[in-house]
């Protein structure tokens, strides 16, 4: 991790913090500091919540791709890039680059994988049937 002095600013008293320099962190006022703490839970909460969809993502992925075919599964391209899809729990969490890039690769393999709707030549063929069937049924009556 970098050691650069973080900068912020609590209810207009500013601050220069560093994780390695406890004498900063103690210099924060007590009511500063429970906004600080009560930020960084949100933050955390936030960062959890998003892991969880991610993982909920993944796991319908594998379910979709366990069902599909083991010779060329759809996670592939994902799996190259970050690895194999449900990690162990003792490899490190991915970071929030690692969850956008991942969450791309899983929106761009939806939609190559989505039926595209009719052509231009299936629905002319419909309208050629339909009109072809209607004057068979007017010549009928």
């Amino acid at each position: 991790m970098n050691n650069d002095l973080i900068s912020i600013v609590v209810n207009g008293n500013s601050y220069r913090l560093s994780p390695d320099d406890s004498a900063s962190i103690e210099a924060i006022e007590g009511a500063d500091r429970l906004q600080l703490l009560a930020l960084l839970a949100a933050i955390k909460l936030q960062q959890e919540q998003r892991e969880a969809v991610v993982q909920r993502r993944l796991q319908g992925l594998a379910d979709k791709s366990a069902a599909i075919s083991l010779r060329n599964p759809p996670g592939r391209a994902v799996e190259a890039k970050y690895g194999a899809i449900g990690r162990d729990a003792d490899q490190r969490p991915m970071s929030t680059a690692e969850v956008d890039a991942l969450m791309a690769e899983l929106i761009m393999e939806e939609k190559k994988n989505a039926k595209s709707g009719p052509s231009k030549k299936t629905i002319y063929q419909w309208i050629v049937y339909s009109l072809i069937a209607i004057i068979v049924l007017i010549v009928i009556n």
